[in-house]
């Protein structure tokens, strides 16, 4: 059985130019892509098209339409940034740029 399509739902002019500003300059490439399959969804293209166009699964494609027109433009930024987690808690950051900005204890001179 074949999924039913999903489709975006229908963009103001606004929105679509901001779309492919976004699908263009976005810092992080997963917005960029998210930005790429709304777009894509917008001209009537269907999942697996789509999928094969920005080079991801048709499942992924289907997510990001679904949480497009549930929650609009935030659900295109990216949850995980990717990286490794933080080894520090905000406290110890504190704590080490304090010690960093502290000033230089003074030698005396010895003679």
């Amino acid at each position: 059985m074949r999924p039913p399509e999903v489709f975006v739902r229908e963009l103001s002019p606004e929105e679509g130019s901001r779309l492919k500003s976004i699908s263009k300059k976005a810092r992080y490439q997963s917005k960029r892509q998210r930005a790429m399959i709304v777009l894509a969804s917008s001209t009537g293209m269907s999942a697996p098209q789509i999928a094969g166009l920005v080079g991801s699964d048709e499942s992924h494609v289907r997510k990001v339409i679904h949480a497009f027109n549930q929650e609009g433009f935030g659900s295109l930024d990216p949850d995980d940034r990717g990286g490794c987690p933080k080894k520090t808690t905000p406290e110890q950051r504190d704590q080490i740029i304090a010690v960093a900005r502290a000033p230089a204890p003074t030698r005396r001179a010895s003679r």
